[in-house]
């Protein structure tokens, strides 16, 4: 088409620079630029045009999703928050909530503590409100 003067739109997925080159070689040819009518010569020029300027969108645009990612990368650590909108503790990876020191709960026994009463000695009696110890239990 180009030969024939039609300008020709560059296709997004083309590799421009390869394109080009192979264009300039195609200009190296005595034979074939001399067979070229001068439409087909502008054309041809037009169409280089086009895929230098594709090519230098292309790079403005990997260098800008470069910057944003980059961007990106430096604003993570601080965006990480706790539940509460205050930063969170620790290296920034990582939101980890501070440990329960308080021990266990009522009713909730440690993982290294079997659910029952604290002593075998301590057990009371379904009518009594509390334990007792079973020596003073013997007497009534």
């Amino acid at each position: 088409m180009l030969m024939m003067g039609m300008s020709v739109q560059p296709h997004e997925l083309d590799d421009d620079a390869e394109h080009l080159e192979q264009m300039q070689e195609f200009l190296e040819d005595d034979q074939i630029r001399s067979a070229m009518t001068e439409e087909a010569m502008v054309a041809f020029y037009e169409h280089g045009k086009l895929h230098a300027a594709q090519m230098e969108m292309k790079e403005a645009k990997q260098q800008a999703q470069a910057a944003a990612q980059q961007r990106a990368m430096q604003a993570a650590p601080s965006a990480i928050t706790a539940g509460d909108g205050k930063k969170a503790p620790g290296d920034g990876n990582a939101y980890q909530p501070t440990p329960d020191l308080r021990g266990p709960g009522p009713g909730q026994t440690s993982p290294r503590e079997a659910p029952g009463p604290a002593s075998a000695r301590t057990v009371s009696r379904p009518d009594r409100s509390m334990a007792f110890p079973q020596a003073q239990n013997a007497e009534g």
